[in-house]
């Protein structure tokens, strides 16, 4: 009985350090209903805007304006979004000769850069609960 009661107690202990929370991302502002979202989760600082520094990276069909999408399985830490839509299906985000986007994008926070990309605490938000955020594209 004891062996019991202690593995039920470990298994308590497990879930209850591993809880997830889910996170609904509202885009707004989407001018034209086509394309895909692709949308970048990240962690850290040191790695914002990097491939190799995305925490999951999502993609899904835009089909209305405002789009909702929700995101499942997240610890308790802190994130930033970067994204864009895809309008052409090319799999990039397609720039000027400046590097300005040509297509609708937007970081968590609504954050605007001017002349240059925002930092990771520029775009920062804690996750401790379910959470909703709206991001709205810039075009």
């Amino acid at each position: 009985m004891k062996y019991l009661i202690l593995i039920f107690a470990i298994i308590i202990g497990q879930n209850a350090y591993s809880q997830t929370f889910g996170l609904t991302v509202t885009i707004t502002n989407i001018k034209i209903i086509k394309g895909e979202i692709k949308l970048a989760i990240y962690t850290e600082n040191k790695f914002f805007l990097q491939k190799e520094g995305e925490y999951r990276r999502i993609a899904f069909k835009i089909t209305q304006s405002p789009q909702k999408y929700i995101i499942t399985n997240l610890p308790k830490g802190d994130y930033a979004i970067a994204l864009f839509q895809d309008e052409n299906s090319d799999g990039k985000c397609n720039t000027n000769l400046l590097g300005v986007p040509k297509e609708g994008y937007g970081f968590s926070n609504n954050y605007k850069p001017f002349l240059s990309s925002p930092s990771f605490s520029d775009c920062k938000f804690t996750i401790n609960d379910n959470k909703a955020l709206t991001i709205a594209l810039i075009n």
